[in-house]
């Protein structure tokens, strides 16, 4: 079974192997975190978070003896692959720090002079400074048994104790310090001597940060105020200082430049904050991102505008998975989605996009104008439901967008219907009591090259009850269509728990809520990985999942390390898999998602 310290510190060592760590203390680590903090990280009390843990329906699955045979494969893996890494840059262990925590734990990746990456741990240890002492010299003897040298400088009358190395040609770092009981650790001096600069100064570091500042009392509002964990990152400040190019690599195809290029730098920051196990929900978790308007190029995609809180649609079915009902200005993101499909899908071909629309609109094409006969015709109310079918199978996870037309429904139907009709690739079909055909895209078998990515075999589009349909499986369409039962997942009474439990949050401004059945939502997914068949992903999930699973794999042989098939079936821990609710909310400096599960019944 997977000890508790990796529920508790698995995000510090992701951070580790960025390679850079983090951990926590007081004064307030915000105080003592330089202004070019670029990844943060605290836990308030790693002892209240892992008993917290422990009362939700993921730490009930994780202690589970059905999960003890993989948990004890993904713990082999950290301490083969992780642990060491951390142990090599400090001295010292995550379970030796957890020891002589008594409060808090923070840490973060900063930037120190030109572009140069520093870890930094705090660590609260009231009570417990002879423990840290101890510990200090323990990891110093370490290091010094690997050949660093050992040295110490005198800085605001605290001692610095420092020891350097070479590793790969390169000089490496660890400086430690104790004061007032909050130890500190970092692998660069001069963030240690800022540290020390700020420990009496409130508002000079990271809490002046207006990113920092805002997003996290945005996650801090409303009725979730108990936090347990709480993150926030510079989204482009950190990729800028990390992501190390290639040799052959443009300047303008760094990410930060892309992000640059396309507004996408006006998200200065992004907090989040995790909350376990409270009387009304089982896990919360609250995610701010701060993005100031104005906005220009692709990030104006992003102007949400406030909406209604859209209860699901009459015409879905009550045996779906998940469904998201959301407010998107579609006109704002056809006119500034040119330039990134440019850049994606063009090989950065300026005009490209654009040269698409007119060929539509051009008397030799389809003689389609999309602004006028599409875009200007839909209405912001967008519709994206998930359902699955027997048996467990790529193919047999269903998605569909469906966005409200509130003009000329005929308008809309015949530019469909004239871009694909002489289409050699796609199929007509006609549904019994619709006045439109049902058009499939494609069923080829063909995967992308890139492992892990999702490839949809089809496409189907319709438009019908008021609708532009698009789904990744026509008999999904033919079954919203064709279905002639009254029951709605409208009407679900899994659906309003949901649904009162987000209102219950006194959200003010809505731009979408979701409501999820994670018994019936995951399962694909979680099967497909279990039974070793990531090749079939075809959903989000499997994006995502895929992600996840190449984490685990040798970068030298390309064998996994963690043996998926060790998990337990689906059905034996759907138990633990309850509901979920997603909402999201508009704010004048970005937004706020806040995601919540309740316990299965």
């Amino acid at each position: 079974m997977i000890r508790q310290r990796y529920l508790i510190t698995g995000a510090l060592v992701v951070v580790l192997v960025t390679p850079l760590f983090c951990c926590g203390a007081a004064p307030p680590p915000e105080q003592l975190l330089p202004q070019t903090t670029r990844a943060f990280i605290a836990v308030d009390d790693a002892r209240e978070l892992e008993a917290a843990w422990k009362k939700t329906q993921w730490g009930q699955l994780a202690a589970d003896p059905l999960m003890k045979a993989f948990a004890e494969d993904v713990e082999r893996h950290f301490d083969k692959s992780v642990m060491p890494k951390f142990e090599t840059s400090t001295g010292t262990t995550i379970d030796e720090l957890r020891e002589i925590a008594t409060g808090e734990l923070a840490g973060a990746i900063v930037e120190v002079g030109k572009s140069r990456a520093a870890t930094v741990v705090i660590i609260d240890a009231a009570g417990n400074g002879a423990q840290a002492k101890a510990l200090v010299k323990q990891a110093g003897n370490r290091l010094t048994q690997r050949g660093a040298t050992e040295n110490s400088i005198v800085t605001d009358s605290t001692t610095v104790q420092t020891w350097t190395w070479k590793s790969e040609e390169t000089e490496k770092h660890a400086a430690w310090f104790l004061k007032d009981d909050v130890l500190v650790y970092s692998s660069n001096v001069e963030a240690i001597e800022g540290i020390l600069a700020r420990w009496e100064t409130a508002d000079a570091g990271l809490n002046a940060v207006a990113a920092f500042r805002d997003s996290m009392q945005s996650c801090q509002a409303n009725k979730i105020k108990t936090t347990k964990l709480r993150w926030f990152v510079d989204p482009v400040g950190l990729v800028r200082l990390v992501h190390k190019p290639g040799p052959f690599d443009e300047p303008r195809d760094h990410p930060a430049e892309f992000a640059k290029r396309h507004g996408l730098d006006a998200v200065t920051g992004i907090a989040g904050t995790v909350t376990g196990a409270t009387a009304e929900h089982d896990l919360v978790i609250r995610v701010a991102i701060h993005a100031p308007k104005p906005y220009r190029s692709t990030m104006s995609v992003f102007d949400l505008p406030s909406g209604k809180n859209y209860q699901p649609h009459s015409w879905i079915p009550d045996d779906v998975n998940m469904v998201v009902s959301l407010d998107y200005n579609v006109m704002a993101g056809f006119e500034n989605i040119g330039g990134l499909f440019d850049d994606l899908f063009a090989d950065g071909i300026e005009g490209t996009f654009n040269d698409i629309i007119n060929d539509l609109k051009a008397s030799d094409g389809p003689r389609v104008d999309v602004r006028q006969d599409v875009i200007e015709n839909l209405g912001t109310r967008v519709t994206v439901l998930n359902d699955t079918v027997p048996p467990v199978a790529g193919k047999n996870e269903r998605s569909l967008l469906a966005v409200a037309i509130e003009k000329n429904e005929a308008s809309v139907a015949q530019a469909v219907k004239r871009m694909l009709r002489d289409d050699p690739g796609v199929k007509r079909y006609r549904l019994p009591g619709y006045d439109n055909d049902l058009w499939t895209i494609g069923e080829s078998s063909e995967r992308d090259e890139e492992e892990g990515a999702p490839r949809f075999r089809s496409l189907a589009v319709m438009v019908a009850r008021g609708q532009l349909m698009i789904s990744t499986n026509a008999d999904l369409l033919r079954k919203l269509l064709s279905r002639t039962t009254s029951s709605k997942v409208a009407d679900s009474d899994d659906v309003g728990t949901v649904m009162a439990g987000i209102d219950s949050l006194g959200v003010d401004s809505t731009v979408g809520r979701a409501v999820l059945r994670l018994d019936r939502d995951f399962e694909t997914t979680y099967e497909l990985i279990r039974t070793n068949r990531v090749d079939e992903f075809e959903s989000f999930y499997g994006l995502l999942a895929g992600m996840v699973v190449k984490r685990f794999e040798d970068s030298q042989t390309g064998k996994q390390t963690v043996d998926f098939q060790k998990l337990p079936e689906f059905e034996d821990i759907r138990k633990y898999f309850g509901l979920a609710g997603v909402v999201g909310e508009s704010r004048k400096d970005g937004w706020i998602i806040t995601a919540f599960t309740l316990p299965r019944k």
